[in-house]
């Protein structure tokens, strides 16, 4: 029996190109940003509001190469784990936590029919 789990899936707006990248031993992965925003109405004054919310996702692999594909503004859902880790200080620069979504699998939406799948990419 499984006690605990680590998934997340999330839908929203890629932020800008994905970033191809390498490791100092070859392995290829691709970091990209996905803003979801959520709406909130205003219990006083009946207003409603949002709240943008960046992730920062990370895929390796089969998953990196589909990624590279995605371009800025493309509406995505994203399945994986969140992955949090610290930065050491560098330079000038304090050390800093970082959260990241480790991501498994992903599916390109069409954005005028909202939630219907045009695409996909998964880790094999």
């Amino acid at each position: 029996m499984k006690l605990s789990n680590n998934e997340v899936t999330l839908t929203g707006f890629v932020g800008g190109d994905p970033k191809e990248k390498q490791t100092g031993n070859g392995k290829k992965f691709t970091r990209v940003s996905l803003a979801t925003t959520e709406g909130r109405k205003n219990r006083e004054t009946g207003e409603w509001s949002n709240t943008t919310t960046w992730h920062n996702l990370v895929g390796w692999g089969k998953v990196a190469e589909s990624m590279a594909g995605l371009t800025k503004g493309a509406f995505v859902q994203v399945r994986g784990s969140i992955r949090n880790y610290e930065m050491p200080a560098k330079g000038n620069y304090p050390a800093r936590q970082v959260t990241e979504i480790l991501v498994n699998a992903f599916s390109k939406l069409d954005r005028h029919r909202r939630g219907e799948q045009v695409s996909e990419g998964a880790a094999a």
